[in-house]
């Protein structure tokens, strides 16, 4: 049986889940307050029973057979169906085996030192592969947890924080931006033993700070890399050689191996040679879904090619040195450029796609909407509309081939972003761009409309 579970910071869908997966079922997480993709979800992958809130109050809704696939069992080892970031609008899920997620679990509470004595605190989202193993790793020591249920900017998060007596804290790049904001580093509890960061780059000048704010408190700083086809974490920077490597992913997690290989698929021997991160443990996914007929399938994979080019030093740490694919990653969220132009050919809107860590755009060819570029891209991405973006053309410049010329529109597109938007906006129609396409009312309030920190960063 497959349930649909509303991931939201509750000890209802908390105790559902582990429910669900102690008596076999397979789940699928289902981002609160985000009706379309969980229109997304249900139409693709047909849930027998989804659990949710609805006018306040948790409910089940069993599915009516004989529509669709409906019924159809998914296969007896999967566990787990997590959403890819950044798909099409087209569901595409990553299918992971109870086994992945007890070997990730117990790989991360090694190598953070975690024991029934610590306490976390969950700043993120459960249907988000980074957050979802926070709660793993310290359910699996017998460890708590703290759900804060507020932002990082509430003025009282820092004292909540505080009086929590937690021992850990995990964040995204954007989780650390907002503790800067709040001037976390000259209050930090002192029950604060570690902190952790993965999702996305952070600044190798933030990563110092912290480090060495932990160091002097007896804590430690981890460093860490993931993809959610490895159930969360692929690498971290052990604590004791994180001064001077603040650009590297580091090592393997426990039980994980790295290597590289070339373009022929060739391993790569020799330090400060680049080529593809390959990773290989018992995390790895057992394959991709896109229909409820695919979770029958079984083990397909492995090996995981992250699409990432990486080096390694002399010392055998890691660092990520560029990319194989045309791709940004925003605030966790891997975005396919070749994939939002399929979401666009889909609309009859022929366009080249472009991006950077910040944003992504599309220079359009022939008659198209703006505005309703923006509106796919959103969709496509998971992005909200501020970090879209879209430029009509009569034609578009190619090379002699007769394909896209992406290195001069990627130029173009640095420069748009060096100017400043000097529009008149009203606070409601920010938040409608944020939200979309949740309509916005006027009794709505950031907190209600579930904003999270990218939201927030944002606005």
């Amino acid at each position: 049986m497959l349930l649909g579970i509303e991931a939201a910071h509750s000890e209802h869908a908390v105790i559902t889940y582990l429910a669900a997966l102690q008596a076999g079922h397979a789940v699928v997480l289902l981002p609160p307050s985000d009706v379309l993709q969980g229109a997304v979800i249900d139409t693709a992958f047909e849930p027998d029973i989804t659990f949710r809130q609805i006018d306040g109050r948790w409910r089940s809704i069993r599915q009516m057979q004989g529509r669709g696939e409906t019924g159809i069992p998914p296969h007896p080892d999967l566990a787990l169906l997590l959403m890819t970031s950044g798909s099409t609008g087209d569901a595409k899920a990553v299918r992971l085996s109870a086994r992945n997620l007890d070997a990730n679990a117990m790989s991360i509470a090694q190598y953070l030192g975690l024991s029934a004595s610590d306490r976390g605190c969950m700043a993120l989202p459960l249907h988000y592969s980074y957050g979802l193993s926070v709660l793993h790793s310290h359910l699996s020591v017998g460890a708590s947890l703290y759900f804060p249920k507020m932002s990082i900017s509430d003025p009282q998060f820092l004292t909540r924080l505080d009086e929590s007596r937690c021992t850990n804290f995990s964040g995204v790049p954007y989780s650390y931006e907002l503790l800067e904001n709040i001037g976390f580093r000259n209050r930090k509890p002192s029950t604060l033993r570690f902190m952790t960061v993965a999702g996305g780059r952070l600044s190798p000048d933030i990563i110092r700070r912290y480090n060495r704010l932990m160091r002097e408190n007896d804590g430690a700083f981890f460093a860490m890399y993931g993809q959610t086809e490895a159930t969360a974490r692929l690498a971290y920077v052990p604590p004791d050689r994180l001064e001077g490597n603040e650009d590297c992913i580091g090592i393997a997690i426990p039980g994980g191996e790295l290597t590289l290989q070339d373009e022929n698929g060739r391993p790569i021997l020799a330090p400060r040679q680049p080529g593809e991160l390959v990773y290989r443990g018992p995390n790895i996914m057992m394959g991709y879904a896109s229909s409820r007929r695919e979770l029958t399938h079984g083990h397909e994979i492995d090996c995981l090619k992250t699409g990432d080019l990486a080096e390694f030093d002399e010392h055998g740490l890691f660092r990520i040195c560029g990319r194989l694919k045309r791709i940004s990653k925003i605030a966790g969220l891997r975005i396919g450029h070749d994939a939002m132009e399929q979401a666009l050919e889909k609309r009859g809107i022929q366009a080249a796609v472009v991006g950077n860590d910040k944003a992504i755009h599309a220079y359009c060819a022939g008659p198209a909407d703006e505005h309703e570029v923006k509106r796919i891209l959103a969709a496509a991405s998971g992005l909200t509309l501020l970090q879209v973006g879209a430029t009509l053309s009569a034609s578009l410049p190619r090379l002699p081939s007769g394909k896209f010329d992406y290195s001069r529109l990627t130029q173009e597109f640095s420069a748009k972003g060096a100017e400043k938007d000097s529009r008149q906006e009203t606070v409601r129609e920010v938040f409608a761009q944020l939200f979309y396409p949740t309509r916005i009312g006027s009794r709505d309030s950031f907190l209600s409309l579930g904003g999270d920190s990218l939201r927030f960063v944002q606005l």
